[in-house]
């Protein structure tokens, strides 16, 4: 059974294109959380997991701490600015929601997501490559799962891709487990189905 970790608070340093210096983590955390240390059990920089895990005296001064500097902050690198998230160490996953129009608000995909879980954040990814700090279509949700997520979901007139972590592939035609090499017996049973429908009433018309 894992080892669960209470109180802590998780600063996020995925979103950057390189990992920080543990002198960049000292001076963001020192000048923009301005952490106050006698509330501070445990400062873990986790190298696996590129983010560093902050325990506090208590969950009250851990959810202040997130609460307060969620998204408020950022880092640079070449010139391009990253904003940090900052949440609760808790049982949420990160789900990522691609195609996504630029207009559709955080608000409405949150909305959307709803249905699969609690969501606890949503936010807008960018390029850590090819076009650093540009928007890229992508929405991070936070979410603890009460159920799968398929592959592929419509949000408002839009289909998108859904990917997370130990997630179960589902195929985009039928909505059952990804069958590689396999045609989709669905899908293929619609296109002869509309084949019939448009050539069937031409056909015999009289």
């Amino acid at each position: 059974m894992g080892i669960s970790r209470k109180n802590t608070v998780v600063v996020d340093f995925n979103v950057l294109p390189k990992r920080p210096s543990p002198g960049e983590v000292q001076k963001f955390i020192r000048d923009q959380l301005k952490l106050d240390m006698s509330m501070v059990r445990n400062l873990q920089m986790h190298s696996i997991r590129h983010q560093t895990l902050i325990e506090m005296a208590s969950l009250e001064a851990a959810e202040r701490l997130a609460s307060t500097h969620n998204m408020k902050h950022y880092l640079e690198v070449e010139k391009k600015k990253y904003i940090i998230p900052v949440f609760i160490e808790d049982m949420a996953i990160n789900v990522r929601v691609h195609d996504l129009p630029p207009d559709m608000s955080n608000a409405e995909v949150a909305d959307h997501m709803k249905k699969y879980g609690k969501v606890k954040s949503v936010v807008r990814e960018v390029w850590k490559k090819y076009f650093p700090g540009t928007l890229n279509g992508v929405r991070v949700v936070r979410i603890e799962l009460k159920e799968p997520i398929p592959s592929y979901i419509r949000l408002g007139d839009d289909m998108s891709m859904v990917t997370y972590k130990s997630q179960i592939a589902t195929c985009l035609h039928c909505g059952h487990k990804t069958h590689p090499k396999m045609k989709c017996s669905e899908a293929t049973s619609r296109k002869t189905k509309t084949t019939s429908d448009v050539s069937g009433p031409s056909r015999h018309a009289e």
